[in-house]
């Protein structure tokens, strides 16, 4: 383990805030890209625990409609540009996930098309976040996880990464057959993992006619 923890470090003192959050905008656009992707606009972003709002103002640009998640009003550190297609919620993730899971049978669920999530540091906080959401991520969607990837020992702290790391092993238990699930150790971890479905393939145009 120290030796893994030592490595962390070593990897994530070569990239830089704006690498990572060049490398989310990057997998965003690729993945989202018509050849890839089976829905049509809008498209949905979610952040949980927006804090100063830097990520958020990287991403949310690329989706048509964001919700800003935090139990704070982070309002003032969204960009101005973005207040139009953004929702802020006031209120706890558990508080969040509730009110979209809550949603009577004369409204439709709410279609996400990504969603960070990089609110409590903890193992049990982020699974509750992502089971939460993850049903409502359309097929070819994506699930950020950050902080899982701790640099070292002293990054084990709730402030820092928590124990979120254990959380990758899990998703790739419980969600490999739903799921594609990569972990970078960028920006002290990064996981990735794109909605598939159990009949999904891995090429969106496969799926269409001669023509189409």
């Amino acid at each position: 383990m120290a030796t893994q923890l030592k490595t962390n470090a070593m990897v994530d003192s070569d990239c830089t805030k704006e690498q990572y959050w060049k490398l989310i905008k990057s997998v965003c656009a690729s993945c989202f890209g018509e050849a890839h992707y089976p829905h049509s606009r809008p498209y949905t972003y979610v952040e949980i625990g927006v804090a100063s709002a830097r990520t958020f103002n990287t991403v949310a640009p690329l989706f048509d409609i964001a919700h800003a998640v935090d139990i704070g009003d982070v309002t003032g550190s969204i960009d101005p540009t973005l207040l139009g297609r953004t929702t802020v919620h006031v209120c706890t993730s558990d508080d969040y996930v509730a009110s979209i899971s809550g949603i009577g049978v004369e409204h439709s669920a709410p279609a996400l098309d990504c969603v960070f999530i990089d609110g409590l540091h903890t193992y049990d906080q982020v699974m509750a976040d992502f089971r939460g959401v993850f049903p409502y991520v359309r097929e070819g969607g994506l699930v950020f996880l950050h902080d899982t990837y701790p640099a070292d020992a002293r990054h084990l702290d709730p402030c820092l990464c928590g124990d979120v790391f254990r959380a990758t092993e899990t998703l790739r238990r419980d969600y490999g057959h739903l799921a594609e699930v990569l972990s970078t150790p960028a920006d002290f971890g990064v996981t990735i993992v794109r909605k598939m479905g159990i009949d999904a393939p891995y090429v969106h145009w496969m799926k269409r006619g001669p023509g189409e």
